[in-house]
């Protein structure tokens, strides 16, 4: 069943694409997409967001139900990754007027990506303290590549497509 979904989406997607270029006033234009930089700042976000969801929920019932803590100490245990990401978060906002958002953005995913990789290594070893540098690493880097992607992507479109270019960028983090 799952890939059947997978690709009854696609085929949707697909149709919706045909359609709205065809429309004379499209709920999405993708002409304003064919930017490279929009694009990879759009994919970068997608991936972020992608990677945000499995720590949010999954890490918490793992939290929950293999280091057994309480519903209370698993969200105290997910400090690491927000106090970090919203440090670095306003840090890279003020860094973005400064270097632009490719140095930012590189950075900030490999550092988020080492810190998942760090999670996924030591999450066997079931113990809390061993997570933190991986914890650290994700908030981190997801901090420091989302607020520039997000600044880029609206700074690239024209005031007048500024709508259209945040209800794109809140699909993408659904």
């Amino acid at each position: 069943p799952t890939l059947v979904l997978v690709v009854a989406g696609v085929t949707l997607l697909t149709l919706f694409y045909a359609l709205e270029e065809r429309v004379r006033h499209p709920l999405v234009d993708f002409r304003l997409y064919r930017d490279r930089s929009i694009r990879t700042d759009i994919f970068v976000l997608f991936c972020a967001r992608f990677c945000i969801l499995p720590i949010t929920v999954f890490f918490v019932f793992y939290l929950q139900h293999i280091l057994i803590l309480s519903p209370f100490a698993s969200g105290l245990s997910l400090l690491p990754i927000i106090l970090l990401f919203a440090v670095t978060a306003t840090f890279a906002g003020y860094m973005f007027d400064h270097v632009g958002v490719r140095p930012l953005s590189i950075s900030g995913t490999a550092v988020a990506a080492l810190g998942l990789v760090w999670l996924g290594v030591f999450l066997g070893h079931r113990d809390y303290v061993i997570l933190i540098p991986g914890m650290v690493l994700f908030g981190f880097g997801a901090g420091a590549s989302l607020v520039p992607s997000y600044t880029d992507v609206m700074n690239r479109f024209q005031e007048k497509n500024r709508g259209q270019a945040a209800g794109v960028l809140q699909t993408v983090n659904q």
